[in-house]
C-alpha cells in the first residue's frame, strides 16, 4: 500500500491547477498556496480568481444552464450517476487529498466516512438517482 506522500505524488499536484470557464482552461495571473496545516508544507498552488474572472465563470454557467435544463431527466440521471461512479472510483485519492488539505489524520478521515460521504452526496443534495 502506498504511503500518503506517494498517494499525493500520484495526484500530480506540482503541475498546478487551472479553472475551466466556458469549456476552456483559464490560468489566472495570481496564485494561492494550499498548505497542509499539520505539516506546514505547501501541497499545491491554485488560481486566485478575481472579480472579473468570477463574473465570466458565472456568465458561462448561466448560459450553459439552459442547455442542461433541456436534457431529459433520465439522461441527466445517467450523466450524474456516471460522475458519481467516477468519484467513488477515486474516493481513496480524494480522502488523502482532503486530509492533507485539512491537516487531519488519515485514519480519522476514514473512520468518519469520507468514502461514504462521496457515495451519499446525491441524496444529501436532493439528487435521487434511483
Amino acid at each position: 500500500m502506498d504511503t500518503i506522500d506517494e498517494k499525493l505524488k500520484k495526484a500530480k499536484l506540482e503541475h498546478g491547477f487551472y479553472n475551466i470557464i466556458d469549456g476552456k482552461r483559464v490560468f489566472g495571473g495570481k496564485t494561492l498556496s494550499v498548505v497542509n496545516p499539520a505539516t506546514g508544507k505547501q501541497l499545491a498552488t491554485v488560481p486566485d480568481v478575481d472579480h472579473t474572472l468570477l463574473d465570466k465563470a458565472v456568465s458561462a454557467a448561466q448560459r450553459a444552464f439552459s442547455g442542461w435544463r433541456a436534457v431529459p431527466i433520465s439522461q441527466r440521471k445517467v450523466i450524474l450517476t456516471s460522475l458519481l461512479n467516477r468519484m467513488n472510483d477515486h474516493a481513496e485519492e480524494l480522502i488523502v487529498l482532503l486530509t492533507a488539505e485539512q491537516g487531519g489524520p488519515l485514519a480519522i478521515a476514514r473512520l468518519r466516512g469520507l468514502r461514504q460521504s462521496v457515495s451519499s452526496a446525491p441524496s444529501a443534495h436532493g439528487i435521487y438517482l434511483s
